[in-house]
Parts: structure tokens; sequence; C-alpha cells
């Protein structure tokens, strides 16, 4: 319960700072911009991507989940980024062990990309193969809707919401909420 209350904190307070008006004055001619100076969205194109899964996981901390590890993000446009992950995981609980590696990629629509707050909105998709005894592919896709923060200087966290659909151990199954959507992660921009 904790989580999903600092989790919706964390977006409410982004939310807030993201659609809040700048105090500006109008333009000087018609047409012009009234954007200030500190509007301007940041310049950096390449980050380094640190998912934080584990570390905010209480309903299954022996599995990261879907689109966790470590990766990059790139700004292909400067309302378009995509980012890649992989993942690592070694388990051992009750004398039973197991490897999971994981690839994903990710592509987030960024409306209005501040300097500050960035909300978005984009799609996902991935596998990771689990090796437990049972050995198999899990495939997954879906949608997200998040925020980034700008910490600062060049770091950040983001925070984002995920509708899974995956074909896994289970069959077919489709997440529309519950353990494991949410997930925070930190970027460090160069």
């Amino acid at each position: 319960m904790k989580k999903r209350t600092h989790l919706a904190s964390i977006a409410a307070i982004a939310l807030s700072a993201a659609f809040a008006q700048p105090a500006s004055a109008a333009p000087a001619t018609p047409g012009a911009s009234a954007a200030a100076p500190n509007e301007a969205p940041p310049a950096e194109a390449l980050a380094i991507v640190f998912d934080l899964q584990s570390l905010v996981s209480v309903a299954s901390p022996y599995d990261d989940g879907y689109q966790s590890g470590v990766g990059c993000k790139w700004w292909a446009k400067d309302s378009l980024a995509v980012r890649g992950l992989v993942g690592l995981e070694l388990n051992a609980r009750d004398g039973q062990a197991s490897t999971t590696i994981g690839l994903s990629g990710a592509a987030e629509w960024h409306p209005t990309r501040r300097p500050t707050v960035s909300p978005y909105v984009g799609g996902l998709a991935g596998l990771r193969a689990v090796m437990d005894g049972e050995n198999r592919v899990d495939l997954y896709a879906g949608g997200l809707a998040g925020l980034e923060l700008r910490l600062f200087g060049p770091v950040a966290l983001y925070a984002e919401y995920r509708l899974l659909a995956a074909l896994d151990a289970d069959g077919f199954t489709l997440s529309l909420g519950g353990a494991g959507s949410a997930q925070l992660g930190l970027l460090f921009y160069f």
C-alpha cells in the first residue's frame, strides 16, 4: 500500500509541474512565441537507464518483472525517445535456482517535453528467457504512460504505469494493473 501512495504522490507533483502555465509576458508581436528561456527542452540526446523495479517490488521480490534492467535511451526527435533494456536476474529461493535474461524496447512520445517534467505515452515489447528447470521464453507487448522528472543536472527519475499482454508460463494474460504495473527508474544523460 505504501508503494502505491508514494507513486501517486510523485505522479501528482509531477503532473502539477508539467501542466503549470509559465508566468511570462505576452509576445511583443503577433505570432511571436511567449515561451520563457528556461522552457527549452534539454539538449542531451542519450541517457543510461537504470530500472529500479527490484528495489520497489513488494509483491514479488524475487521477480523483477517485465521491462527491467539497465540500458540506453535515445531521443530520435524532440518529442520521440526510444529505449532498450537488458536484464539479468539470478535467484535462489527454497533450494531452486533460476536465471532470467531479458531484452526489451520501448518508444515514448512526449507531447510537451520540458526541462523539469515531461509526461509521455508509448508502447513496449520484449522477451525474457527463464531457466529454472522448465526453460521457456516469455513474450510481451503493451502500452505505457509516465512522467520524466529532472532531479538535477543530468539526472532524471521516471515513473510509469504499464498495461501488458504477455504470452508466458500462464498462457496468454492481459494485465491492466496490479503488482508490477508501476515502474521507477533513473536516467543519467550525457
